[in-house]
């Protein structure tokens, strides 16, 4: 529904609903020099859209597997349900801050993903997913609450709830990642995946 390729931009109380692709898609910011693109998508609303599997609701970046140019944006207060897409929330890009955001009711074609995602990169450091609320998401695959994948590194992870899911969060071969604070309510498994540096500095808890 939105692109966007620049900075010091909000995209803020919008309403979208059975869109076939996203809300939008988005770049702002250099990874070069790590200047912030300060873009924020702020207290949006979207509700079945994402009808083609591998989209996704709220991307930074080309695709799940492409290179970009963003750093310092921050993705918070939105609302997002009934979506059928790859992820609700993902992108690849350095210092990124994911909070306060319900996502629930999705994932329900896909297998191997999750409602926040982030993957394909070991360099994209400093990206922040807290305060997030997401439940209700398919249980018959594999598809989780929060995502880092394919040895995505220095991500932190931290003061989530993740409930009524298969998987809270997987971390598949990242390093430096720090996952802490979590609960995890009514899934099969908290936390999967292996890290090759990983921590966690307090403590997950399980119900």
């Amino acid at each position: 529904a939105i692109e966007l390729d620049g900075k010091n931009s909000d995209v803020k109380n919008n309403a979208a609903y059975g869109c076939d692709g996203g809300l939008i898609h988005f770049e702002g910011g250099d990874l070069k020099t790590l200047e912030p693109g300060n873009v924020a998508v702020d207290n949006n609303r979207v509700t079945y859209c994402g009808r083609k599997s591998f989209s996704n609701v709220i991307y930074s970046g080309n695709s799940n597997y492409g290179m970009l140019t963003s750093c310092g944006n921050t993705v918070k207060n939105n609302v997002i349900s009934d979506c059928m897409t790859f992820s609700a929330i993902g992108g690849k890009g350095n210092n990124y801050l994911i909070e306060n955001n319900e996502i629930y009711n999705n994932g329900w074609l896909v297998d191997d993903a999750g409602a926040i995602y982030y993957g394909k990169s070991n360099i994209q450091y400093g990206n922040v997913i807290r305060n997030n609320y997401v439940h209700d998401l398919n249980r018959d695959n594999s598809y989780c609450g929060i995502y880092s994948d394919d040895g995505f590194s220095g991500i932190t992870v931290v003061n989530n709830v993740v409930r009524n899911a298969k998987k809270g969060i997987i971390i598949n071969y990242g390093m430096n990642c720090d996952i802490s604070d979590n609960l995890f309510v009514n899934t099969d498994i908290g936390i999967t995946g292996g890290s090759m540096m990983g921590k966690g500095t307090g403590k997950n808890l399980y119900t």
